[in-house]
């Protein structure tokens, strides 16, 4: 990995020194998307690649701490049609360039925790119905041609044909914006993702979440743990880092109480 400025390797120390503050913690890195034909296109590419290997080494250093961490693997399988998104979940297998990271980090299988976006895509539409009968409060129901409404960080790769009847729920972003967390039938990414944060919540408990992600997921990944925040009532801290094709290059501690900073 490079690190190649100052600035990035004290982000990196001051993180290893939140690590030895905490029990438990899940890294979540090395997100990428799969093809429909499972071709090259799956392949992830360098800046997964680094994310992934990043997140490898967090967990390898959090070990020789005596903690308590895991990789998370988080994986876009909406391409594959359902038959075989359930054959490549059965199957699944690191990427030999992943595995290969696995190993050099002496990381065994138990460490690794592999999500899935159509799962999670599933489980997210579900909950959002049952906290909009709860807490009808939280949502505006609102055409969703209506122009003004905020989907992620740019409307081109979102947009989507929608009907002229459809509707859009809609909750109060971070900065007061009419943020859509489902658009019809159809759950917003940044919905998914704070699935995603309860999801692992739920079932590690962990005493922190670090997100390794590429630099250009941060204004989604900011929406996805204000959702996390504001429908989950999810408090466990959270850590992120960005990083591009060449290294690791913005650490955000924002949700990390100022207990855990030396």
């Amino acid at each position: 990995m490079h690190r190649s400025t100052t600035h990035t390797k004290n982000g990196f120390l001051e993180m290893l020194n939140i690590f030895d503050c905490v029990k438990s913690s899940l890294i979540v890195a090395g997100h990428y998307s799969v093809g429909p034909d499972l071709n090259e296109t799956s392949i992830p590419g360098l800046a997964e690649s680094l994310s992934f290997e990043a997140g490898a080494d967090l967990v390898r250093r959090a070990h020789r701490l005596s903690k308590n961490c895991r990789l998370v693997l988080w994986i876009n399988d909406l391409a594959i049609n359902q038959e075989g998104r359930d054959a490549f979940k059965q199957n699944y297998r690191l990427p030999d360039h992943y595995a290969e990271i696995v190993r050099r980090n002496y990381l065994k299988d138990q460490d690794i925790c592999v999500m899935y976006k159509s799962s999670l895509r599933n489980q997210a539409s579900t909950e959002l119905h049952a906290i909009y009968k709860k807490m009808p409060y939280l949502f505006d129901q609102v055409e969703a041609a209506d122009t003004r409404l905020i989907r992620c960080v740019d409307t081109a790769p979102c947009s989507e044909e929608r009907e002229a009847d459809r509707v859009a729920y809609v909750i109060q972003g971070p900065y007061k914006e009419p943020l859509v967390v489902k658009d019809g039938p159809h759950p917003n990414y940044n919905l998914t993702l704070a699935t995603l944060f309860k999801e692992l919540n739920k079932r590690f408990s962990p005493g922190m979440i670090v997100t390794v992600f590429n630099e250009t997921d941060e204004y989604r990944l900011n929406l996805g743990m204000h959702v996390a925040k504001t429908l989950f009532n999810m408090s466990t801290p959270m850590m992120n880092v960005y990083c591009d094709h060449e290294e690791l290059s913005a650490y955000n501690f924002a949700s990390v109480p100022l207990k855990y900073r030396r």
